[in-house]
């Protein structure tokens, strides 16, 4: 096997077993009146029983993440690349299934606590809206931001064009290009979603909402330009392997790194600021979010809502068009 490609496949597949780890590790710590994805008031987040359900889970999923490191290890003791990939990509799905089965143990074992303990809301189960948090409440990015990458990213596919080289490159740079472009609608999307909205505190909805599309802008803008530099790097070594190799994998890890950074940012932004929410009336939606993860509300009319923690957005699974997504996505992977 050639050493050099074996260890870029297998940091390429590793990564996301740390990744998965870091982002349900920091479920653990309250944020948004949220432990485990389960909805707690103020005092309850205090109380034993719930710490030491945070400190069980968080030994559980260690020794899970551990033991699936050793078990990626043994991929480099077979002897040839195709049982190599076969073993990866097996232990990559089970790595990927495995922390989620330690995470959704213990958010049941929380909401059963909870139940036991009666720690509802007043407002629970019913969508509090702040009409004070404006849309304008903290001003878009501008379009001419993002202007200089994309051009930048027609560069290869202009010069392309002209020489009228193969098409197969041509079309790589110009499928580049429209992902850059793209990025501006994503982060139009975000923009236009509901307020975040924890209790009634207006300061607070207005905080952590700038929070959110502040980071949202500035990782999109960040992807821009990396997606931007990306495709350059490809035109300008396309008769180099190595410098595509490493034009790629530099690349993918400066778009982790930015995707990464922006979440946790913005955890640990809604972490700080909302320590003292739970106290009186506040928000608790637990029975529209299936294992604290999947939001299921048919009495929710928007498709694509916020993530509970962090900067990302989900289907309203409830939704027909959430439904036809879901379907979609099992039947690729049951093709597969």
């Amino acid at each position: 096997m050639n050493i050099t490609m074996t260890i870029f496949l297998f940091a390429c597949m590793y990564m996301v077993l740390p990744i998965i780890y870091f982002m349900l590790l920091n479920l653990s710590k309250p944020k948004k009146n949220l432990i485990l994805g389960v909805t707690l008031p103020y005092e309850a987040r205090q109380e034993r029983s719930v710490l030491e359900i945070c400190r069980s889970y968080r030994r559980h999923l260690t020794f899970t993440c551990l033991a699936l490191t050793a078990l990626a290890i043994g991929a480099f003791f077979l002897g040839y690349m195709s049982l190599f990939m076969t073993y990866l990509m097996t232990w990559l799905l089970l790595a990927i299934i495995a922390p989620f089965v330690s995470y959704t143990i213990y958010h049941r074992k929380l909401k059963r606590l909870k139940r036991e303990n009666n720690w509802f809301s007043a407002a629970a189960g019913k969508l509090m809206l702040d009409t004070k948090v404006s849309y304008k409440a903290q001003r878009k990015l501008p379009a001419w931001l993002f202007a200089p990458p994309f051009v930048i990213s027609l560069i290869p596919l202009a010069v392309e064009l002209f020489r009228h080289s193969v098409w197969e490159p041509a079309m790589v740079y110009g499928i580049n290009a429209l992902l850059v472009a793209s990025f501006y609608l994503l982060y139009l999307i975000l923009y236009r979603q509901k307020a975040e909205v924890i209790d009634g505190d207006t300061s607070l909805s207005r905080a952590l909402t700038q929070v959110r599309r502040y980071n949202w802008g500035k990782m999109w803008i960040a992807l821009s330009w990396m997606t931007a530099l990306f495709n350059l790097g490809l035109w300008l070594f396309f008769w180099s392997n190595t410098g595509i190799l490493i034009t790629t994998g530099v690349y993918l890890a400066l778009v982790l790194f930015f995707a990464i950074n922006a979440e946790f940012s913005t955890r640990h932004a809604q972490e700080n600021l909302s320590a003292g929410s739970g106290k009186d009336v506040y928000v608790d939606s637990d029975e529209y979010w299936l294992i604290g993860m999947f939001y299921y509300n048919p009495h929710d009319r928007h498709i694509m809502i916020n993530d509970r923690v962090g900067i990302n957005t989900t289907i309203n699974l409830a939704h027909p068009l959430g439904k036809a997504v879901m379907g979609l996505s099992l039947l690729i992977l049951l093709r597969k």
